[in-house]
């Protein structure tokens, strides 16, 4: 977790004025993306019939993999340029 959490701050950094451009948008299509992550791990572990601690885990697995997913997209496309 911190590794992603190190890689996401580093794009942030490298985008900071597209960032500041994009603003509320962005935000609320990474914070839909890691929800619906958590959501959908959670529940998919609850499908298979899963102990607790496994959907969890399995909840927070996707939804930190959706934000190195997020920040990688925008790191490829031009430090965020794709929502401007």
């Amino acid at each position: 977790m911190l590794g992603v959490a190190f890689i996401v701050a580093i794009i942030i950094a490298a985008g900071r004025d597209s960032l500041l451009n994009i603003g509320f948008s962005l935000l609320a299509i990474v914070t839909v993306l890691n929800i619906l992550g958590y959501i959908f791990g959670y529940w998919a572990g609850r499908l298979f019939k899963q102990e607790e601690r496994d959907y969890r885990a399995i909840a927070i697995s996707i939804g930190m993999q959706n934000a190195g997913l997020a920040s990688g997209i925008a790191k490829v496309k031009g430090k965020l340029r794709l929502l401007a």
